[in-house]
Parts: structure tokens; C-alpha cells; sequence
């Protein structure tokens, strides 16, 4: 079974074949933490599912960025994994990687995006840890 794991520490999202690690990405996470004010901005701990996928790129109001298309994963706090923010030309603005970077969202490279949205089917798991 193909799943992903999300590791807020070690800001990592790794894709999983069952109990093996297929590959790991480097990414940025949310900057809130769960149970406290600002638990909105948190990568939240839990076990999601794909909900869908998107391939339109488009901004967040909360970050006020464009971001390349993504799969949405966390409905509540309307979390994703997407792209590193980008400018209206789709150049990279922000690529820095680790927790406490984005208001939920699981940023990744763009090129390691494409690799993970291939990989990831609506229905798949989403496992988010601290």
C-alpha cells in the first residue's frame, strides 16, 4: 500500500510502500503548534487521506504566494503538499526547508512536487508526526 509520512521535526515527507521507504524529500511545514492559539498554522498531527488533486497552480490568501498545483490532504485547516511560494512567474521566492515556515502547508521543491503527486492517488494516506 502507498502512503506518505510527514515528519514535522524532521521536516521530511517521505513515500511509503508499505513499511518501506520508497523516497524522502527535504520540506517546510507549518509554524503553528497543535492544542495552542496558533494551532490554525500548524502541520497537524494525524492520519489523513488524499482528498484530491490538483494540477491548477494558484496563491493563498494566508501566505499570499503562488504555489504550483498540489494535493490537499487536511480539509479543516486546508493544508496541502505543494510547491515552494513562487512569484507570479513561477520563480522560486522562498525554498527554505524545516518547521515552523508555513502556515500548514508541506512545501517542497517543484521537481520533487511532480515525483510525489505521481506517486500519491486520491485515498492514499497521509500520516503527519511531530
Amino acid at each position: 500500500q502507498r502512503w506518505a509520512k510527514v515528519d514535522v521535526t524532521d521536516a521530511t515527507i517521505s513515500l511509503m510502500n508499505g513499511s518501506d521507504v520508497y523516497k524522502t524529500f527535504r520540506a517546510a511545514t507549518g509554524r503553528g503548534i497543535p492544542g495552542t492559539e496558533t494551532d490554525w498554522y500548524s502541520t497537524g498531527p494525524g492520519v489523513y487521506s488524499v482528498a484530491s488533486k490538483s494540477n491548477v497552480s494558484g496563491n493563498s490568501f494566508l501566505e499570499c504566494v503562488y504555489s504550483l498545483y498540489g494535493i490537499d490532504f487536511d480539509k479543516d485547516r486546508e493544508n496541502r503538499i505543494t510547491s515552494f511560494a513562487l512569484d507570479s512567474n513561477s520563480a522560486v521566492t522562498d525554498s527554505r526547508i524545516g518547521p515552523g515556515i508555513t502556515t500548514g502547508h508541506v512545501r517542497v521543491n517543484p521537481n520533487d512536487l511532480q515525483e510525489i503527486m505521481d506517486y500519491l492517488q486520491t485515498g492514499d494516506i497521509v500520516y503527519v508526526q511531530w
